[in-house]
């Protein structure tokens, strides 16, 4: 799990996009080998409604290998069942090369804090923290600073935020 902070306007976004994200698919990032196989969704948190679950789901039903999802109800068992996670990932990793993994952008993450998103903020952070200890599957969040204290809140950001190669900060461009 790696959060990128930055004030509005710094790039933030872009850097994951045009920079990690094209890095990845390239297979340019030495120490990740092979990822140029891997599977890179993206979502807004506050999409779909302010459903971050649907808006997750959604972002795998933008991919023609996954006919079989249907957003809806993938995410409400998401909320619903413990370890439907674990399920879906199985499920979406089957259709990858072996070893690839699934990297899920989880951009402009600030929204999960505004009343949109409030009430399933704590329930998908919980979600995405329990889906990052299984085996490939990597989150990167963007987040406005000005919502830091917000990350700082939840025990899974905070703890994040702390560890070392966990955080980087994307100053405004000059």
């Amino acid at each position: 799990f790696l959060i990128v902070t930055g004030i509005s306007g710094s790039g933030k976004s872009s850097l994951v996009r045009a920079g990690v994200w094209a890095a990845l698919a390239a297979g340019q990032a030495p120490n990740l080998p092979g990822s140029d196989q891997w599977l890179i969704t993206a979502m807004f948190p506050a999409a779909q409604g302010g459903d971050p679950f649907l808006a997750f789901t959604s972002s795998l039903g933008q991919d023609e290998r996954f006919g079989w999802l249907y957003p809806g109800p993938a995410a409400n068992k998401l909320k619903r069942e413990p370890g439907a996670f674990a399920h879906l990932l199985e499920r979406v990793l089957a259709v990858l090369p072996a070893g690839a993994e699934w990297l899920l952008v989880l951009d402009q993450m600030e929204e999960l804090f505004t009343p949109a998103a409030r009430d399933y903020h704590d329930a998908f952070l919980d979600l995405l923290f329990e889906s990052a200890e299984l085996n490939r599957f990597r989150v990167i969040a963007t987040v406005r600073s000005d919502f830091y204290a917000d990350c700082e809140l939840h025990p899974g950001l905070h703890e994040v935020l702390n560890c070392e190669g966990g955080h980087y900060s994307v100053r405004a461009p000059g």
